[in-house]
């Protein structure tokens, strides 16, 4: 999978990172020149129509009356959202010419103090550029090929997230960990459109779904939620678990139990938040678990 990355900035790294990275769909990055932002939406992909792309840019980079904002001069709202229609019309048009388009939501700038605790009043940075962000997911929401990414995710994947000496010496507003943690989201999210996501989740059940033994405690002695810090872990493990089964993701059990005591336990423990409707199968014997497994799968 060719992947082109298009940024205000020097995103060699980030390419660099899609290019090694060794999970699926194996892949091969190219980055635009550095300074070439709207001259490289505008024209085709290098690597050509089946090729996937990523828009990386900061909010001063992408719209010229952010940097007015920034400065802390007088800016209308109006025209900050119309330079993000401007800035939008050029990626909706990079759309028509790629098989999938990825673009990362804006960050707040490095540069520019903001109006401190007023920040998210009607005029503060952290208003006007969440006002930005929205705008951006609404115009490209009506693209069927393009999506934004969340960008917020890499900087709290990444400690230290900026750091002034990586502007200027190469020309890039991150560290390193967080363009590691940029590959790792558009690699996922190729996965997600190229249908090579997991349907399914195999859990076991004593010390997985709930606390405790049930064979050897009884259902009524599990823990699960409570004021238990055991229970309480084990509950927000099966919410999690739930909410991937709302999206579509098939839930099973493979343990070695014995089927009636484990589903006893699964219909009648008050704190189950997971129950039998959400299995899309079990194997619940003294078999080999992968067996179980190759069987039930």
């Amino acid at each position: 999978m060719d992947i082109f990355v298009i940024s205000d900035f020097n995103a060699d790294l980030v390419s660099r990172h899609l290019s090694a990275d060794r999970t699926a769909p194996s892949s091969k990055a190219l980055a635009c020149p550095y300074g070439q932002l709207y001259q490289s939406l505008s024209a085709p992909p290098p690597m050509g129509s089946d090729s996937v792309v990523f828009v990386w840019t900061r909010p001063e980079g992408a719209i010229s009356e952010w940097q007015s904002q920034l400065d802390g001069r007088p800016t209308q709202m109006e025209d900050l959202l119309a330079g993000v229609d401007l800035f939008c019309d050029a990626v909706v048009a990079q759309a028509g010419k790629c098989r999938l388009l990825l673009v990362a939501s804006w960050l707040p700038s490095q540069a520019g103090r903001g109006l401190g605790m007023l920040d998210w009043s009607p005029d503060g940075n952290a208003s006007r550029l969440a006002q930005m962000n929205l705008r951006l997911a609404q115009r490209l929401s009506q693209v069927k090929n393009a999506f934004v990414l969340d960008a917020q995710k890499w900087i709290d994947a990444a400690q230290p997230a900026r750091d002034s000496k990586f502007w200027y010496l190469a020309k890039t507003p991150f560290t390193e960990g967080v363009h590691k943690a940029a590959s790792a989201d558009v690699k996922a999210a190729i996965r997600g459109v190229t249908g090579q996501t997991r349907k399914l989740i195999i859990v076991d059940l004593d010390d997985t779904l709930w606390g405790g033994i049930v064979g050897d405690d009884g259902w009524q002695n599990l823990k699960i939620g409570g004021h238990d810090p055991i229970g309480e872990a084990h509950a927000d493990f099966q919410r999690a678990l739930l909410s991937l089964n709302h999206r579509g993701i098939a839930l099973a059990v493979v343990s070695k139990n014995t089927e009636s005591t484990a589903l006893e336990s699964i219909d009648q423990h008050p704190e189950m938040i997971l129950r039998r409707k959400n299995f899309a199968g079990w194997r619940i014997n003294w078999n080999d678990k992968a067996g179980n497994i190759v069987e039930l799968v």
